[in-house]
Order: structure tokens, then sequence, then C-alpha cells
């Protein structure tokens, strides 16, 4: 069976074409390109994204296609609503921006790192109830779509909006939804019926009633679980099933479960690109799962059978990305090149100079060297988006490296140093959040990795022995590698619809989910995966170093409590 799958990421968009029964698959992609307005307003444009995909399918040299979908960002697509008649809505986008913008795009999406809704975060977390909190980890953040909403209403008092979820947006479009759309609001009153506080799946109850938002409506209809078939996809002789998506991290998780045994076991998956996203699993067999403070969930994408937890980390490969735009021209000087993987693999090449040199692992070259780099706010498990850096440099106790600072260094090892701390500052957050996460009694036997980061072979070494647990890398299968994960998912969720649209079918029919456990043997039956064991080598070092972590992380928030009790 042949499908397609849509990949929005933060960067670009990536198009694939996977055939489960001839073994095929290809992918092609775009750039995306963002715009700050004024205010720090974080932009993107649909229709230039939806262009780009446009080009993309047409690339594609197959019209065996029978199914497609769309995953994305949890970014908001937003459109002003000219006319109404009864449940037909005229709409446009709206657009965003600056005096100083240059070029022709209509910028209507608010991207997920978009901040700028600061005071609605404040103020809904001073009147919203405790289980839609509590759905959300006992906090709300500025990336998440609720304060978003709040922040069109009041920014914009006079407009009549309606937003999309971006992989919403992208399917209705598929399907021939252009300036028409009709609506329907949710009927559910459930609190936290949202995924990751998003804006899908919010009654007209909540909206109004608890969030205060009567001049936005949520389109998209009811949330539904993942390959729901939603009407159809023509065109050059192509007639596909357009299936419901998700936000990217769902579909990355989904084309790492090795076998769908696995959302049976308490097996956790870390879908780590230029931010880290967690994902957990487990069968729903209480009425009320615990909400777990700093995690986002349960949720149920897979229908009532299965719960669903999600955490994460906001800014992860995006350390690397800033480190090496700073000492760009020190890497050319050396490598020339702006190859990632070429520029990573010089840096560990330099990194094991080092050591061979010293005769000492890195991260003991280093213990007098500390970093803490919450450059984005935190998402899990504090919740606290005024987090920020702190750097502690350790040149007036590291001779044998020439007391080289962190601060004021622009040399090569002082960019060894940055890097690798980066690398101790992810590991050391991510065993923070497990350890939150642990303590509600749940259980993580392994950690299953994918993502751009899993081909860093010394950060997997440096995760399992910081976390003490069974690292699982998904290197790749017979037709992609891991950067194509999430796209994969997103043909996989189509081939759901393809099969869901042939049969007779309930949400909550047994069918359903025979047909998931079906697509995901097939489309991952021939994963390649490699186990990473602890070492228990540095391990007092990296305890030590862990608790230092915590306490730049406690003291951070303490001072900041002590200067804002200043009136």
């Amino acid at each position: 069976m042949a499908t397609v799958g849509i990949d929005i990421g933060t960067g670009s968009v990536r198009v694939c074409y996977r055939n489960s029964e001839k073994g095929i698959f290809e992918s092609w992609s775009k750039p995306i390109h963002t715009h700050n307005i004024i205010g720090d307003v974080i932009c993107q444009s649909s229709q230039d994204i939806y262009n780009s995909i446009q080009e993309l399918i047409i690339e594609i040299p197959y019209n065996d296609i029978k199914g497609i979908s769309t995953t994305a960002t949890c970014s908001m697509v937003v459109m002003k609503i000219s006319n109404t008649i009864g449940d037909n809505l005229q709409i446009n986008p709206f657009e965003f921006r600056s005096s100083n913008s240059n070029d022709d795009k209509v910028y209507d999406i608010l991207l997920w790192m978009d901040n700028s809704s600061t005071t609605q975060t404040i103020q809904l977390n001073e009147t919203l109830s405790t289980p839609i909190k509590g759905r959300l980890g006992g906090q709300i953040i500025p990336e998440l779509g609720i304060p978003k909403l709040k922040y069109l209403q009041d920014t914009y008092p006079t407009e009549n909006f309606i937003v999309f979820e971006l992989y919403d947006w992208i399917n209705l479009r598929l399907t021939g939804i252009e300036n028409k759309y009709q609506y329907k609001p949710v009927t559910t009153d459930k609190e936290g019926y949202a995924i990751d506080g998003s804006v899908k799946g919010w009654s007209q109850e909540t909206l109004r009633g608890k969030f205060g938002v009567n001049n936005v409506k949520v389109g998209g209809g009811q949330l539904l679980p993942l390959g729901y078939p939603m009407g159809r996809f023509s065109t050059r002789g192509i007639d596909a099933v357009v299936a419901h998506g998700c936000i990217d991290c769902y579909a990355g998780w989904l084309s790492t479960i090795i076998k769908s045994e696995s959302l049976d076991e308490e097996i956790l998956s870390m879908v780590a690109g230029s931010s880290t996203c967690f994902i957990f699993s487990s069968q729903n067999q209480e009425q009320d799962p615990p909400f777990i403070h700093g995690i986002w969930g349960p949720f149920n994408i897979w229908g009532k059978k299965y719960n669903v937890y999600e955490f994460g980390q906001p800014a992860t490969g995006l350390l690397f990305e800033r480190l090496f735009k700073s000492y760009a021209e020190l890497i050319h000087s050396h490598i020339n090149t702006n190859d990632i993987g070429l520029i990573f693999k010089w840096i560990e090449d330099e990194t094991v100079k080092i050591e061979e040199k010293l005769k000492k692992p890195i991260n003991s070259i280093i213990k007098n060297d500390f970093y803490y780099g919450d450059i984005n706010g935190n998402r899990s498990p504090l919740l606290d988006f005024t987090m920020s850096e702190i750097v502690i440099d350790g040149k007036n106790n590291t001779p044998e490296l020439d007391h080289c600072s962190i601060i004021n260094g622009k040399d090569v090892t002082s960019l060894i140093i940055k890097y690798n701390l980066i690398l101790e500052f992810l590991c050391f957050q991510t065993k923070q959040i497990l350890s939150e996460f642990l303590s509600d009694n749940l259980n993580v036997w392994k950690v299953i990795i994918t993502g751009s980061q899993s081909s860093n072979e010394r950060f997997l070494k440096l995760l399992s022995d910081i976390i003490h647990k069974p690292i699982i890398k998904i290197k790749s299968d017979t037709n992609n590698n891991t950067k194509y994960n999430v796209v994969k998912g997103a043909s996989m969720i189509a081939e759901m619809a393809v099969k869901l649209s042939s049969k007779q079918y309930l949400i909550e029919d047994e069918s359903y989910y025979e047909i998931m456990k079906q697509v995901i043997n097939q489309a991952n039956g021939y994963l390649i995966h490699e186990e990473v064991l602890p070492t228990n080598q540095l391990t007092s070092l990296y305890n030590i170093k862990y608790n230092i972590f915590l306490d730049m992380c406690n003291s951070q928030q303490k001072y900041r409590s002590l200067i804002n009790s200043i009136e």
C-alpha cells in the first residue's frame, strides 16, 4: 500500500512516499521561513508551507497513493472570519507583520516557540482550575495554545478569529478547504481534553467560561484518534484518503515502536531534535490515571485504551546550533564546511585528541566547569518559562587546559568544553525529568531514542551512564534513517486511514486497535536498533555534578523569587 506522509517541522517541511508492500521509501524537503515581528512574535506562513507541500507532492514519481496525512509542530494558524451564514464561515488569513517586512508572504501562524503570551500565561495560572492545569503538569506555559488564544483576544479585541492546529489546517487544505469553512463546536466538556495544551479539543464552555475567550473560535472539529479518515485529496490523478494527523512528536514516536507489544511495556521514547519530546505509553487500567507534576497528560491519542504522557525540553539541538553559529569563523577555518554532521565529527575528533593527550575522559577534565542551559525556559519538569542560563567558569581550576575560559574563550579548547558541557546539561536535565516521572510509581525500564541527536554516540553513552538505564538507539530500517522518522510516522497514520476507510468502525471499536497494531508491526518490522548499556564509569563524578546541576536550578528560582519580592 502506498501512502504519503507530511512533516512540518520548525525549519523545514518534508514529504515522503512509502509503499509498505514494495519496500519503497523516498523523501523530499524544502526549508521554511520564520519571521520575527515587533514584540518578538514568531510567525510562519501557512500558504507558503502549503505551496511547498504541493510542490513536493508534484515531485513524487508515483501515482498509486492511497492515503495522506500531516503532522506538524504545535503551532496555530490564525484566520479572520469575514462573514457568517449559519455554521458556514467566510475566512481569510490574519496577517502578523511588522513595518520592516520586505517580502510578500502572509504570516498567519503563531509558531510553537512564540512566547509573546507571557501576561496571559500568568493570568491563566492564577485562575484556571486544577483539572485543566493538572493535565498540563500543574502549570500553563506560553508555548501552549491556551494562552495564545487569550493573547489574540487581548491584543486584537475587534477581530473575529477562528484558529486551527497547523496539522489540521494543512489536512483541511488537502481536502479542498480554502476560504469557506463549516464550523462545528466541540461538544465534549471534559476539562483538559486538548492534547499538550493545544487549541483543539476544548468545549465552548471551557473556552468561554474557564479561559475567558469569546471572540476566538477553534476549528478542526472533535479531537479524534490518530488515523481517522477526514476527507479525500484529489490532484494529478491521485485520489487518496486524508487521515486525522497529530503533533509531530507523536508521529516520531509512532515510527520508533519496534513492535505493537511495546505499547504495553514500560519503555520511554525520546524524540531528540531541535527540541526533545519524551513520550510514555501504557494501557489505561484506571478511570482516572494520575496527573504528574511537570508532565503533560495522560492523553488518549489512541482512543481510551492507552494513556500517553508527554514531556520535554524546548531547547536541545538548538543549543548546538547556537554554539556552532557563535564559533562559525573558527570552525570554517579548520574544516570549511556547513555540514552539521561533519562539524559534529570534527568536534568529536578534537575531544578525543584532548582525552588522549591528558589520558582522561573529557568529563573528568572539565569537572570544574558547570553549565545550566534553559535558554528557552523550562518545559519539564519545572514548567517555568523564566528559567535561563547559568555558567560557572572553571578556568582557574583547569591548568591542564591552560586555564581556558568558557566565558571569554574563543579557541578550539573553549569550544570543546562548551560542547561537552551541553551534553552534560542535556543528560542531567533528562535525569531530573525522569526522577519526577518515576516518583509517581511509574516504571521506565529502557529509553528508545530517535531524531538527529541519536546519531551522537558520545551523548548516548553519557546519557546511559547518567540515568543508569539502557538506551535503545533506532538506527534505521531497510529504507530510511532516523531523520525521516517523523515523516515516516505520518505515512503510517495515512495507512491506518486507508485501512479504516474500507471498514465499518466505531471510535472505540477493537478493529481500530487491530489496524493500528497491524500498521506498526508491518512498518517497523525491519527497524535496526542497538542497545547502549551503562558503563558505571565516573559514577561518583556524575552524581556530584548532578547535585550541583539541581542546586543551580533551585538557586536560579530562589534568586528570582528574592528579586521579585521587591516592590
